[in-house]
């Protein structure tokens, strides 16, 4: 009966490969290694099985891909938009956009360099919380929304530009000067604003 007992303790513990813990092991590789090391043979080691349970849980690389692609989207989202420094959202947003790619490289180049690969411009434009946080700041202005969009996207190329540079360490990470370059630019928006305005 001991004999037995003893047995039973030193049995190992049976995980659940869930596809809940394979897209967090296919998330981390990502975050490390970028989406050039998403393997399933690479996800394999990490959750320490076969490839069997990867292609239980999803149909190929390319369902899992996607589902990795949403999660680090998720993550690179919640790092901006909760950075706070000057009190105005759109500055902080880019501020925020510039910091994530600098304290999160592998992330911010898996995202925007390998996962949104063969994507067009528009693409690259901010979202709606971001237009509309562009609006609140400019106030009620009488400017079509095709020309709103026009200058808010070459503005947040400029951001993403110093991004792409900060992650891939072309650029040192200054926030004292990235802000005044983005007062710089902002200066600008509101005298293209003023422009059409009259």
């Amino acid at each position: 009966m001991l004999r037995y007992t003893s047995y039973i303790k030193r049995m190992p513990r049976i995980r659940i490969l869930t596809k809940e813990v394979i897209l967090n092991a296919a998330f981390e590789i990502v975050c490390i290694d970028g989406f050039s090391m998403l393997t399933a043979r690479n996800v394999a080691k990490k959750i320490g099985a076969s490839v069997r349970p990867i292609y239980e849980a999803y149909t190929n690389m390319d369902e899992l891909k996607q589902d990795v692609v949403s999660k680090v989207k998720e993550e690179l989202d919640s790092i901006i938009y909760s950075y706070k420094k000057t009190g105005r959202p759109y500055f902080d947003i880019g501020l925020g956009q510039i910091y994530t790619a600098y304290t999160k490289p592998a992330l911010f180049h898996a995202y925007y360099h390998e996962g949104m690969l063969g994507q067009n411009l528009d693409n690259l434009s901010p979202d709606n919380y971001v237009m509309q946080t562009i609006r609140q700041e400019l106030g009620n202005i009488n400017m079509s929304e095709q020309m709103m969009m026009d200058v808010v996207i070459n503005a947040w190329i400029y951001v993403f530009g110093l991004a792409s540079f900060v992650a891939l360490g072309a650029v040192a990470y200054d926030e004292e000067k990235f802000l005044q370059r983005f007062t710089d630019i902002w200066n600008h928006l509101v005298k293209v604003v003023e422009h059409y305005k009259d």
